[in-house]
């Protein structure tokens, strides 16, 4: 290769890294984004679950001395196996307990998210009416924003 295909080629390898490096950020942001409405509602939830995970680690810690047990005594192997079934039943149970509880709180919490957007949405609205549409600085795009919005805001 001679001098003036490497420049060529180097000036076309390099034009690709900064378009690369221009360009991958803003794809970027959806995965390092920070929501602090969800944080504080996984918070929240850990907080209210607190009593349902201290039970389900003691039963766990129940569950690790009965394995450890019966690996030393092999005595008894059928009667401590049912005894481990019955815990692992009741760690279904707190599991399934626990998903649908989150859930539930999780989707009040959207609900509730929702609806103080739309109150503020409808207070954005009268307010941007009252101080600049009852004002006399009418433009037709700004009543056209309103009326739209105004029909659909109701139902």
């Amino acid at each position: 290769m001679t001098k003036k295909m490497k420049k060529k080629k180097n000036k076309k390898i390099l034009a690709l890294i900064v378009c690369l490096l221009a360009l991958l950020p803003s794809s970027m942001y959806a995965q390092f984004s920070f929501d602090v409405t969800s944080v504080e509602a996984y918070i929240n939830d850990h907080k209210e679950q607190r009593s349902l995970l201290l039970v389900r680690s003691t039963l766990e810690a129940s569950n690790k001395l009965l394995h450890d047990y019966s690996g030393d005594a092999n005595k008894g192997f059928r009667d401590i196996n049912k005894e481990l079934d019955k815990y692992t039943r009741a760690f279904d149970v707190i599991d399934v307990l626990y998903q649908s509880l989150r859930t539930s709180l999780n989707v009040y919490n959207t609900y509730e998210n929702i609806s103080d957007r739309i109150g503020d949405y409808k207070d954005m609205l009268s307010d941007f009416k009252e101080k600049c549409l009852e004002r006399g600085n009418i433009v037709s795009t700004d009543t056209m924003i309103v009326t739209i919005n105004m029909r659909h805001l109701p139902r």
